[in-house]
């Protein structure tokens, strides 16, 4: 396996990981939106990898493994479709039934992925920075 390789790996983990970052970030953010009608309510956004059934299946080596990542698995955002109604009739969006409409966002969640995605980048940064070295001490010893 070479240095790249695994670089690639990294990089793909760093990139996934700042996806699932920016996506709970932004679910956080409007989480507290208010609508008049529900489908003009924020579509709260999850994260999945497509292809990673057939990632995780027919592979005979590692470096098929590798060339499998850098050219199949493609990261995308999915939107859902939870909408919670809250009787507010006092609200100035309310709709004629007095409900305002928010995103189901559970916050528990929404946090736990902000800790675990920033865990696995920093240890993602970890594992590119320890191949990058040992890829510099091969050099020097062939240097010799």
């Amino acid at each position: 396996m070479e240095i790249a390789e695994i670089g690639a790996i990294s990089e793909f983990g760093m990139r996934y990981e700042n996806i699932r970052m920016q996506v709970a970030s932004t679910n956080i953010a409007f989480a507290n939106q208010l609508s008049g009608s529900p489908d003009n309510v924020y579509q709260p956004l999850t994260v999945s990898i497509d292809g990673i059934e057939q990632l995780s299946s027919n592979i005979s080596n590692f470096d098929e493994f590798v060339q499998q990542i850098k050219t199949s698995l493609q990261v995308s955002v999915n939107k859902n479709n939870h909408v919670k109604p809250v009787h507010a009739p006092e609200n100035s969006v309310a709709d004629a039934a007095g409900y305002v409409y928010k995103p189901d966002v559970n916050m528990v969640n929404e946090m736990l992925t902000l800790t675990t995605a920033t865990r696995a980048y920093e240890a993602n940064i970890r594992a590119f920075n320890t191949a990058m070295s040992m890829g510099q001490k091969a050099l020097e010893i062939g240097k010799r």
